[in-house]
């Protein structure tokens, strides 16, 4: 019972963005890890460690947000 769990040794090797989860009660708005791709398809990871084969056309690159940038007034009062 359950999914399948072979994929559970393997590190993703990029990070996507779910941009359309219609139609899939597996997909949410929310990244997930790629294990392989294709020319029309990725291997997604799931937490679970489980992984299915999706649409590249549902996920966009997730991009990592730079942190936030310290107001320069707080920086030149620690410095005094």
């Amino acid at each position: 019972m359950g999914w399948d769990k072979k994929h559970d040794w393997r590190k993703p090797i990029k990070w996507v963005k779910c941009i359309n989860p219609v139609g899939c009660r597996l997909l949410h708005y929310t990244k997930y890890g790629v294990l392989e791709e294709n020319e029309t398809q990725y291997l997604i990871q799931f937490k679970s460690r489980a992984a299915k084969w999706y649409s590249k056309e549902r996920f966009e690159d997730y991009v990592i947000p730079p942190p936030p940038q310290e107001p320069e007034q707080d920086l030149f009062n620690q410095l005094f």
